[in-house]
Formats: structure tokens, C-alpha cells, sequence
């Protein structure tokens, strides 16, 4: 035993994203002999939700005001899991507390949230993590440490394929990940230019990406969507 006391968290969001990914893994780090968290509480608009939600995953109490939820508590980490439209209104409520902080991706549905979002944690101190989860992928660190011992690459392809994935907001929900992970791989980006190929019924579209990173190297990304 180590006799460090658990983390008070408290989670943002009581969803069906949220109970199917992160709140299993939540309930996980506060059980056991040595917990590392506290689950204090969680806050949703829906009350009913997030009481479903309570009961479920063994959080101690359930809020509908994140203000008063934050003032009562006294969390020391943040878990931000709301739909991409709600994060940078919810995210940047929470910054300013300086509190750690993660959040699901993106950080924000446009350039000027993200950096809005990247400006407040500076600001504030904030230690943060957005759910970028390739990144932390073995193979994808593999490959990192590749291209550091070989460098300079000059070129790097992605493809993203999918089966069935015509939903609206594939983009910023899922796609993200495949533009996120060249990023981690190739360093800051210069350049980009985007052709957005759509199908017959105009609902969806594949997306195909050429970026240019700073140091010069080039990078594709292709998109489908929707395989067969």
C-alpha cells in the first residue's frame, strides 16, 4: 500500500459515448486496494441521465449545474465528455479553475475554439489531455521513433477506410483521429488543402488531404467513409 489518497474526479457528461468507453475505465481506476480515483460526482443537463448514470458506474452524487457542481466538490481532476458541439462552452468553463483536465476530442468544432481552448489551459496552468487515443498506440510509437531514427522522411501516407460510416459528423468525431495521428508523427503543419468528394445522395462525403509540415515534409490523407 501506498498510502496516497485517490483522486476526487468528477465527469462532465453522462452519455452512451461516455458509459461504452470512458466511465468503465473510470469505475476500473476506483476500485481495487490502491483506487487512484475518487468518483465524486457526475454532471449531465438530463438529471435522470446522469442519475442512471450514477448508479451504474458508483459515482457519489449527481449534479445538472456544472458551477455548483465545481464550487461543492472541490474535484482535483476533470473528465470532460460531452459532444464535440458542447466541449469548448464546457472546457472553458473548467479551465480557469487551473485543475487538470481531460476532454474528449475535438477540442472544439472550429480552429478559433481549439485555440481559444490552448490559450486558457497556457493561461491557467492547466495540465490537459485530449482523447487523441492513436497517439498512445505502440505501433504508433514504433513508428515515431522510426522516423526520428531515419530522418528526414519526405513523405507520409494515411488512409482511414470504413464500412457503413455515413454519419454527418464522421469528421470531427472519428476522421480526426487519422488527421491527429500524421500530426504526431510529422510535427506542426504548414499547409493543408482539402478536396471533400461527396456521394450520390449528398448525405456523406470522402474526404482526401494533402498537408505540408513545417521542415518540408509532405503528407496524404484518404477518407472513406463508406467502403462496401
Amino acid at each position: 500500500m501506498t498510502g496516497r489518497p485517490p483522486l476526487r474526479a468528477v465527469c462532465i457528461g453522462a452519455g452512451g459515448f461516455n458509459r461504452a468507453n470512458h466511465a468503465p475505465v473510470l469505475k476500473g481506476l476506483a476500485e481495487g486496494d490502491e483506487p487512484r480515483l475518487s468518483l465524486e460526482a457526475v454532471c449531465d443537463l438530463d438529471r435522470a441521465r446522469a442519475e442512471r448514470f450514477q448508479q451504474e458506474f458508483g459515482f457519489r452524487r449527481v449534479h445538472t449545474d456544472l458551477a455548483r457542481m465545481m464550487d461543492e466538490v472541490r474535484p482535483e481532476v476533470v473528465y470532460s465528455l460531452v459532444q464535440p458541439t458542447a466541449t469548448a462552452g464546457v472546457v472553458s468553463q473548467v479551465l480557469p479553475t487551473g485543475l487538470p483536465v481531460f476532454t474528449e476530442k475535438p477540442p472544439g468544432v472550429s480552429v478559433d475554439e481549439a485555440n481559444r481552448l490552448a490559450e486558457l489551459a497556457e493561461t491557467h496552468g492547466n495540465l490537459t489531455y485530449v482523447a487523441f487515443n492513436r497517439r498512445q498506440m505502440p505501433a504508433m510509437r514504433r513508428l515515431k521513433q522510426w522516423l526520428t531514427d531515419h530522418a528526414p522522411a519526405r513523405y507520409v501516407h494515411g488512409e482511414m477506410l470504413r464500412n457503413r460510416r455515413r454519419e454527418p459528423e464522421f469528421g470531427i468525431g472519428t476522421a480526426i483521429h487519422a488527421l491527429d495521428a500524421l500530426r504526431f508523427l510529422c510535427g506542426d503543419v504548414e499547409g493543408v488543402e482539402v478536396r471533400a468528394q461527396l456521394y450520390d445522395d449528398g448525405a456523406c462525403a470522402d474526404y482526401f488531404v494533402k498537408l505540408r509540415f513545417v521542415g518540408g515534409l509532405a503528407a496524404e490523407l484518404q477518407v472513406i467513409v463508406d467502403c462496401g
